[in-house]
């Protein structure tokens, strides 16, 4: 009974000289958290007072460093404010002339109680600006217009639908604006890679354009998006019956008297064709030509080289025919 009356005795009082310990950490925190000290703070420029339709930033000094003597518990409060701007208006540097380019130099001692104004002072007794001097670099701001380039799009149909014409681009055109050697760099604009899928009938569909354009800081964009119309319609399977063209047959000019004979003649080609103009396709709207292979035989490739816009080629038989050359 004593063994334990004594192990509790010590508890209590390492409890006490732990309580102890506490009060005089909390103590110390607090007369050193209220000891006023210098901290550092950094502000995001805004610079003001120009045209921004009318100049683009090419550079600028974005970040204002300072020095603020505050005790703890007030920089510990204000390290939380994350919304920290600095306004500097420059619209009494500016040129009288109309520069294409210039570059501006703002003593900050000059503005120092204009900076000052804007910071929040409260439990702050001295403010120091740690940088010299804030530079910006103004370019007159231009444009350049841009077909997009839509090469990078996948189109998916369902079914046996598919495009039935020319895809429309609205706008036909997106606009970059700013400086003449930022612009002079960008050569296209295209369209993101993506595929649009599950396309069943004509429409609309959203594009998304790249963004390379964005590398350089000074550029803006008309549309960050296109829109692409596709006439789309149900397709069918059919087939025509057509003459062969011999083409550049080796040998055949030095031949005069001579015929040259296909075998077979004629090929069967298999297309698909929107249901609506099934029956309005003829042989006059195809031509077919055979052109000598890359091998050394007598055997010619079957290619098609007219067919009506809105038909898609599937198949050609056969794809390869003989020849021969009779002469008198």
């Amino acid at each position: 009974m004593a063994l334990k009356d004594s192990i509790k005795q010590r508890l209590l009082q390492w409890r006490g000289y732990l309580f102890a310990l506490l009060a005089v950490a909390i103590v110390w925190v607090v007369s050193a958290m209220s000891e006023q000290q210098r901290f550092r703070e950094q502000y995001n420029v805004l610079f003001t007072g120009f045209d921004t339709v009318r100049y683009a930033t090419i550079s600028c000094d974005s970040i204002l460093p300072l020095e603020v003597t505050s005790n703890g518990f007030r920089a510990f409060a204000r390290g939380k404010d994350n919304s920290r701007i600095i306004r500097i208006n420059i619209s009494k540097l500016l040129p009288n002339n109309d520069s294409d380019d210039f570059k501006l130099s703002v003593k900050t001692n000059d503005i120092a109680d204009n900076i000052r104004s804007q910071i929040d002072s409260r439990g702050v007794d001295n403010i120091n600006i740690l940088s010299e001097k804030m530079e910006i670099h103004l370019a007159k701001r231009e444009s350049k217009k841009f077909a997009p380039n839509i090469a990078n799009v996948l189109f998916q149909f369902e079914g046996m639908t598919g495009l039935a014409g020319e895809p429309t681009i609205t706008p036909d055109s997106v606009t970059l604006y700013g400086s003449r050697a930022s612009l002079d760099k960008i050569k296209s604009i295209n369209a993101l890679p993506q595929t649009v899928g599950h396309i069943r009938i004509s429409g609309k569909h959203i594009v998304k354009l790249d963004t390379a354009w964005m590398r350089y800081k000074d550029l803006r964009i008309s549309n960050k998006t296109i829109a692409v119309s596709l006439p789309v319609e149900t397709f069918i399977e059919n087939e025509i019956t057509l003459p062969v063209h011999i083409m550049d047959v080796s040998d055949k000019d030095d031949h005069s008297d001579c015929v040259i004979n296909a075998y077979p003649s004629t090929v069967t080609l298999h297309y698909l064709v929107p249901a609506n103009s099934y029956n309005n396709a003829n042989a006059d709207d195809f031509f077919v030509s055979a052109h000598k292979s890359n091998k050394d035989d007598n055997k010619l490739i079957t290619h098609v080289d007219r067919f009506p816009s809105n038909v898609k080629i599937k198949t050609i038989e056969p794809e390869e025919i003989q020849y021969i050359i009779i002469c008198k």
